[in-house]
């Protein structure tokens, strides 16, 4: 089973390329939740904000997120909410 643990440790593999920081040390998730479905796997709600309002890489910073998380064995969707 998945722990939140591990699903942090792949977010602080995620940087904002303007900063030298990954997201998670930034404060940039500010929720995780992990869904345990006994057939399919975990479900993972992130919700996360950028550095700067309109920040242009937001899209790919979420989807960068997204590939990493989706890494862990037994996820089967991760939902990033830019918020």
């Amino acid at each position: 089973m998945i722990t939140e643990s591990q699903v942090i440790e792949k977010l602080r593999g995620v940087y904002d390329p303007e900063i030298p920081i990954n997201l998670y040390d930034l404060g940039l998730i500010y929720d995780l939740k992990l869904d345990f479905f006994k057939e399919k796997g975990t479900a993972i709600e992130i919700k996360m904000t950028l550095t700067a309002p309109g920040c242009g890489m937001g899209p790919a910073i979420a989807d960068d997120a997204k590939n990493k998380v989706l890494q862990l064995p037994g996820i089967f969707d991760v939902n990033i909410h830019l918020v």
